[in-house]
């Protein structure tokens, strides 16, 4: 089994990207900033999504913490959505 890392993902992409990922009997590590599970869980299947991915808090501009989920955690791909947010995506 492939482990994925995907950053940003409780996004409006990130979360799109955890579900197919996890479907598909994939390992999701999804990691975020943020800990608000509202929009994985809004998703059809969202709440058995969460149920089989880790959540993990990262900040993705720390080289030495993501470096030690990335080796820690022995990812094998990764899948960088994470991005700044501003006030009109927000809205």
């Amino acid at each position: 089994m492939t482990t994925h890392l995907i950053t940003g993902a409780l996004g409006c992409v990130g979360v799109w990207v955890a579900k197919q990922l996890a479907e598909s009997g994939q390992r999701v590590i999804a990691a975020d900033l943020s800990d608000d599970r509202t929009r994985l869980r809004s998703l059809p299947g969202g709440s058995e999504v969460e149920q089989s991915i880790e959540i993990v808090r990262l900040d993705v501009t720390s080289i030495d913490e993501l470096g030690r989920l990335v080796a820690g955690a022995h990812v094998d791909r990764g899948v960088h959505v994470a991005a700044l947010q501003v006030r009109a995506s927000l809205a």
